[in-house]
């Protein structure tokens, strides 16, 4: 018990760590690369606090547009919308992902794309509209298949899998 409220604790100190870390490299970055670190701040937080992770989401959202940083944008974009999925504002999420599926494609940024495309379907699924689940997850399938990258191929054969599973087919 000891032992893992030890390695609970240093997770957290790392975790502080490097959140801190990425404060003081805020300070000095501009252009991509401070948008890129608000991106970082977000997903530190991604579990702990979407008010952060919308807060320095939309952050970066506007630095990218400002200096026409489309892969920043997208990001920032699907960013938002995660922000919306754990709130449970459904159409919210689907207007972000939507926009970021757009900027990532315009960026050439596939595998963003595919991985948003991928996210769409997770939602649908939650909602139960198991035919647009499928759909979306056969149109990142097809991409990630393109670009050779199994990792993701494999957890979304997973999700299919699991909505056959759901239905009982």
């Amino acid at each position: 018990m000891a032992y893992m409220l030890f390695i609970s604790l240093f997770s957290e100190v790392i975790a502080q760590t490097n959140n801190d870390s990425l404060y003081i490299k805020l300070q000095t970055a501009n252009g991509m690369e401070k948008v890129d670190v608000y991106l970082a701040i977000a997903k530190a937080n991604w579990r702990t606090s979407t008010d952060s992770i919308y807060k320095y989401s939309n952050k970066a959202l506007h630095l990218a547009r400002e200096i026409g940083y489309l892969n920043g944008e997208a990001k920032a974009l699907s960013y938002i919308g995660v922000t919306f999925f754990y709130k449970a504002e459904y159409d919210s999420v689907l207007m972000y992902y939507d926009a970021a599926i757009e900027k990532f494609k315009q960026s050439g940024d596939n595998s963003g794309a595919a991985i948003t495309i991928n996210n769409k379907g997770v939602l649908y699924k939650r909602q139960g509209n198991y035919s647009k689940a499928i759909e979306c997850y056969n149109e990142a399938l097809l991409i990630q298949e393109a670009m050779g990258d199994e990792r993701e191929v494999g957890g979304i054969l997973l999700n299919i899998g699991i909505i056959y599973y759901v239905q009982n087919i």
